[in-house]
């Protein structure tokens, strides 16, 4: 069995993503505060609600965001396994069924 180099990056990522350095967490807190914030104001703004669907979604923040701004349904998903406590984690804080 082989793994990818982004097999490899992504699952270290995640694995370690709570005992990052202090450039990895300046770079999450981006992450989180812009791209989310971003990526909510447009798919508020595009789409109607529903049902949200977030494929490869690491801590699925995006998704969890548009659930808590207009109550849409979601189902978030990761390719590694290490992502999934995080995805519980931000719902759980959100108050979020996911």
């Amino acid at each position: 069995m082989t793994i990818s180099a982004d097999e490899d990056f992504w699952s270290l990522y995640w694995k370690n993503e709570s005992s990052l350095h202090f450039l990895g967490k300046v770079l999450l807190g981006v992450r989180k505060h812009f791209w989310v914030k971003n990526f909510t104001r447009v798919a508020l703004k595009y789409s109607q609600k529903g049902k949200v669907l977030e494929a490869g979604c690491g801590t699925a923040l995006a998704s969890i965001y548009l659930s808590k701004k207009r109550g849409d349904q979601i189902s978030a998903l990761d390719k590694f396994t290490y992502a999934f406590p995080l995805i519980k984690e931000s719902a759980l804080l959100h108050h979020i069924p996911i």
